[in-house]
């Protein structure tokens, strides 16, 4: 899962791959006297589709391999 890190001190959140890093670096942006949270980034339902169609090309792929 991957992890947002949300702050005024950027323009746009970070995202991590993992809770720790993205706590680490909430732990240094809290030492300079601003508020960061870490939350969990929710899937994109357009990636999720991306990935299931891709899954179904390489299905058909390694059937088309088997075939000759």
């Amino acid at each position: 899962m991957k992890w947002l890190l949300i702050t005024a001190v950027l323009n746009s959140p970070m995202v991590y791959d993992d809770e720790v890093t993205c706590l680490k670096a909430r732990n240094a942006i809290s030492k300079l006297e601003q508020m960061a949270v870490c939350i969990p980034k929710g899937t994109n339902q357009s990636d999720e589709s991306f990935k299931k169609f891709q899954g179904m090309l390489q299905s058909f792929a390694n059937g088309m391999k088997e075939s000759n």
